[in-house]
């Protein structure tokens, strides 16, 4: 089932919003793990696969809590595709569908977004 591109969009941003709440206390706790040298579309590709097989956010904080620089990599890239969708009005957020797993759309989206980029725009990919 599809939802309409304003509801995705928002649960996009309430999805990532709560993101960046589970992994504040991991880098407060330990800044030097959760550092990043170089961001990477690589990396946060990896993530967003690994974040679409949480089935909760037990499960969430579980993948951040063991490679919370990645996760930190992961949170720049979404921030980056909020101003995309945002200034673009991207519309493949609209052809997610429904999800019980609490982080679905926000992967989903880094997913097919750093897909797009990494195919189209091979010279802007970092690996």
């Amino acid at each position: 089932m599809s939802i309409d591109h304003k509801s995705a969009y928002e649960a996009f941003r309430r999805q990532r919003d709560r993101f960046a709440e589970l992994l504040q206390p991991v880098v407060a706790r330990d800044w030097q793990a959760a550092s990043v040298k170089s961001p990477s579309h690589t990396i946060s590709l990896s993530f967003a696969e690994d974040l679409l097989l949480c089935p909760s956010e037990d499960a969430a904080r579980s993948c951040i809590e063991k490679d919370p620089s990645s996760a930190r990599i992961f949170l720049i890239s979404a921030d980056r595709m909020d101003v995309a969708f945002e200034k673009l009005g991207l519309e493949f957020l609209s052809r997610r569908t429904d999800n019980d797993a609490p982080f679905f759309i926000l992967g989903a989206a880094a997913k097919e977004y750093l897909e797009d980029v990494r195919d189209k725009f091979p010279q802007l990919w970092v690996a």
